[in-house]
Formats: C-alpha cells, structure tokens, sequence
C-alpha cells in the first residue's frame, strides 16, 4: 500500500468497504440476495485494513492497557448511543422484548453467535449488523500475541499452513475462526509491506481473482450451504476479491498521487467520508430494516432509496458528533489519571 503521513489508498479503501456493504444489505433488502452477495467482501476489506495498519506500524501499542480502552471507547461509544436509539424507538411503540438484549450490547457480546454455533445470544435485528465490532475487538485482543510470535514463527511456513488448516477444520466443528485469520493476512501484508505494482503481478491476481469467483460459483451449484461452501468457498473468494479491490485502489491512488491530480477538494471529501465510514455502518441497516425503517414511509424504491441514504449520512453524521462529545470529555485522559 502507498506509504506516506497520510495514506489515502488506506482511507479509500475504507470508504469502498462500506459502500459495498450498503450495496450488500440494499439489494438483500430489495429481493436481488444474489447480487448483494457479490457485494459482500466490505467486512474482509475491514479486517485487512485493520491488520495491514498495525502490522505496519501504523498504529502502535504503547501501553497495552491504555490501547485496549481506547479501542473500547472508539467502538462502544457509538454502538452505545445507537442502541439507546433503537431500544428507545422499540419502547415508544410498547415492544419491551428488545431489552433483553440489552446486556449482550452492553459487554460487546453480539457478535459470539458468528464464531460458534453451540450459544445464541438475545439479538436485535436493527442493529444485527453489530456483531462486527465484537470480532474487530477480539482482534485487538489477539494483537499483542500476534506481535508477539509474528517474527518467532515468520520462517516456520509449515506452522501457517497447519494453523489455517486447522482454522478451516474447526468449521467443521461449529468454530468459526476465518475473521480473525483475515485479520492476521492484513497484519502480515503490513509487516512484510507488500506491494503489488508490477505488470506482471497485478495479471496475476487478476486472473486468480477471475478464477476464485468462477470456483466459487461452480461450487455453490452443487455444495451451496454446506460448510466447505459457505465457511472455506466463500472465505478464499472473498479475501481474494477483498485484495485485489484493495490493490486496484491502491494503484490508481499512487497514480493519481504521482501525477499530482490530488486536488484539495477531493481529500477534503476523502477525509470528510472515510470518518464518517464507521459511524455509516452501524446506524445504515436500521434506517432499512426494522423499527426505522424509511420503506414503512414511502413504499417506492425510487423514493425510499434516496431517503434511507440520505438518512443514513445525517444519522451517520449526528452519531459522530455525538460519540466526539463523549469521547473528547476527556474519558481516556480519565483513565490514563486513574492509572497513574
């Protein structure tokens, strides 16, 4: 990835994962499943990000316990506020079944259902979608480990592939443990930094993305909802296509970049959206599903579409200015005083 004190293929990267998850979701919503499939590799875009900067050293942990509750604040606080939203609107038309859920939020626990299949947790479909920030989290958890080994078992290649083959084993058995290894790819693109600007290289992950998407098709012909579909297929497509989206982007920003066409107005925007790309993700599936839903208003598509869009960025915008408030009412130095 371009390596410079901003980076804008990182920030473009971000803004093109949540849009295909708004894509995603969109076209799910509207009955057309198996296109918003094609659309669903905004997560894996997510958790390579995630990784690849820490890996990079771009984000770096100078006190453990300090990094941990900052990643704490910076997730929860926004998902805190929004669920306030959402159980509030539930509780204003007398539907209190919401509240059981409560809890689970509370402790960052929505997304446990999505990495076993022994315990379901209360869940509350507005904010579903949710269940990323508990992996994201358990990632952080994971990172000092990950530093830790990373230059221990860096040579012991037999390791890795035992590992991720143990990983896509435990599918098997109810254990879904790819998100934390698409995690773990992006850390390790960022220590190694791995750039892919060659001629030849980028035809090569062409063609193999191609040939990954025509596998994966192949194989939800005649083994669709199995576990070697859905948790092995699947995963390798979409962190293939996840990549190679990120390193098109890449290219074509170090392009642009080289040739000074970055105007001011345009990372004015890029920086305006790439903030703004969390809070989008957690406030855009209420405003097209459940409780606030704008298709319960207006019915047609050619109205509610631009509405829950246009919705989506005000909720997205408020939300932050919100969680800034909290989070700029010197929670972390509070913290940082306590444990002194």
């Amino acid at each position: 990835m371009v390596k410079d004190r901003y980076n804008w293929s990182i920030s473009i990267s971000r803004i093109a994962a949540t849009v295909l998850i708004l894509l995603c979701h969109l076209f799910s919503k509207i009955g057309l499943g198996w296109i918003g499939s094609i659309f669903d590799v905004g997560v894996p875009i997510f958790l390579i990000i995630s990784g690849f900067l820490y890996g990079g050293g771009q984000n770096r942990i100078s006190d453990i316990k300090i990094f941990f509750w900052k990643r704490w604040c910076r997730i929860c606080v926004p998902m805190y506020i929004w669920l306030t939203v959402v159980v509030v609107s539930y509780c204003l038309q007398k539907d209190y079944k919401v509240l059981k859920a409560v809890p689970i939020f509370l402790f960052n626990l929505q997304g446990i259902g999505w990495i076993q299949d022994f315990w379901s947790v209360p869940s509350i479909g507005d904010i579903g979608i949710l269940w990323f920030l508990t992996i994201i989290y358990i990632c952080y958890l994971l990172l000092p480990v990950i530093d830790y080994y990373f230059d221990k078992l860096e040579s012991f290649w037999g390791f890795k592939i035992l590992l991720i083959g143990i990983i896509f084993m435990l599918n098997y058995l109810g254990i879904h443990l790819s998100y934390f290894l698409s995690f773990i790819i992006g850390y390790w693109l960022g220590r190694k930094r791995i750039l892919i600007r060659g001629k030849k290289e980028c035809i090569t992950l062409c063609v193999t993305t191609l040939l990954c998407q025509v596998f994966r098709l192949l194989m939800r012909k005649f083994f669709d909802d199995t576990v070697i579909y859905n948790y092995i297929v699947v995963y390798i497509s979409h962190t293939v296509l996840a990549y190679f989206i990120m390193v098109i982007i890449d290219n074509v920003t170090y392009l642009v970049e080289k040739a000074n066409r970055f105007s001011g107005l345009f990372q004015y925007v890029i920086r305006q959206v790439d903030s703004l790309s969390i809070y989008i993700y957690i406030v855009h599936y209420t405003f097209l599903t459940g409780v606030l839903a704008v298709n319960k208003i207006i019915h047609s598509y050619i109205f509610w579409i631009p509405l829950w869009i246009a919705q989506t960025i005000i909720g997205a915008i408020i939300l932050k200015k919100l969680s800034d408030c909290v989070l700029n009412n010197d929670l972390i130095c509070k913290f940082e005083h306590y444990k002194k």
